[in-house]
């Protein structure tokens, strides 16, 4: 495997290390703008396309990009309001495949080991072409991030992935494995590596093509184990978290109504990590030299528990 492909943040506390989750914007909610069309991963911060044309699915939408009706079906989230959407398969020359690409919080430490785990939920809609299922979903890292026409993936094979076929159109099905990381490396990639002969399909459906399309949910990176092959935990204690003010200028305040140990990150437009502090129910952070314009946080406890959004500096 080309070691260009295949996370985990210098913990400030013993605390905040159990349970991080190294991805930028795991379960897709924090939006640069709600989708109107097909190939607007984008809108999403901190994905994009890293191959043709994933989608991103958000209740903020109010068309066929919505949640939980969209054009692929209907689907409710494995958590939140919003998806992601991506293509592993379709009966049609050249080989096509759509990859889901995202940013890291942190570089990956080469030598250690990581657990990774996400949510697929397979979109049968014979109508739009979606009437089979593959296998071989998985998850690769790499050190850069690629272009959405760029097919340069195939022939890597993916340090996580699913021999089984996941035909599941109510369920969420978790995929999940770990790897020692090799490499520095600051992206994740989701998608179907393989090529067509290595890859197992079955028809679910009439159709006017063969094309298997999955929604996508939850993606988690950690060296804890136990937090990264858990289900979505009670998040009810952990959702009244109070920011102010909004607008801001000078300062910037995170108030929670309990006593945990909890982390705040703070990124700007490019989804990059300009600011990481720890604190127990309340901080305020001096924001005087940030420059005017829109930045996104996320607001971690030990448990993995996140509340993520979107500020405005004037």
């Amino acid at each position: 495997m080309d070691k260009k492909f295949c996370l985990f943040i210098l913990c400030v506390t013993h605390v905040i290390c159990q349970g991080q989750n190294l991805v930028v914007n795991p379960s897709f909610e924090n939006i640069v703008s709600c989708p109107i069309g097909p190939d607007e991963l984008f809108k999403c911060f901190g994905w994009t396309s890293y191959g043709a044309s994933p989608d991103y699915m958000n209740s903020c939408a109010g068309t066929s990009m919505s949640v939980p009706n969209n054009w692929g079906g209907y689907q409710q989230p494995a958590s939140g309001n919003a998806y992601g959407a991506f293509a592993t398969y379709a009966n049609m020359p050249p080989t096509y495949r759509e990859y889901v690409g995202g940013n890291l919080t942190t570089p990956l430490t080469i030598g250690t080991k990581y657990f990774v785990s996400f949510k697929v939920a397979l979109s049968i809609n014979s109508t739009a072409g979606g009437n089979c299922a593959s296998n071989k979903i998985g998850a690769l890292f790499s050190t850069v991030a690629y272009p959405s026409s760029t097919f340069s993936l195939f022939g890597n094979t993916p340090p996580v992935y699913t021999d089984s076929i996941i035909v599941d159109t109510t369920d969420w099905t978790m995929i999940s494995g770990s790897f020692i990381a090799d490499s520095n490396y600051t992206h994740i990639i989701i998608g179907n590596f393989f090529d067509d002969a290595h890859t197992s399909v079955v028809n679910l459906a009439a159709g006017f093509s063969d094309f298997a399309y999955y929604y996508l949910d939850d993606v988690k990176l950690s060296t804890d184990s136990a937090f990264v092959e858990a289900g979505i935990e009670d998040r009810d204690a952990f959702l009244e978290l109070n920011v102010f003010p909004v607008p801001f200028t000078k300062n910037l305040s995170f108030s929670l109504n309990n006593q945990r140990v909890s982390e705040i990150l703070l990124f700007d437009l490019f989804a990059r990590n300009i600011l990481k502090v720890t604190f127990t129910n309340s901080v305020t952070l001096n924001t005087e030299k940030f420059s005017k314009g829109i930045y996104f946080y996320e607001v971690r406890d030990k448990n993995g528990l996140a509340r993520i959004g979107k500020v405005v500096k004037e």
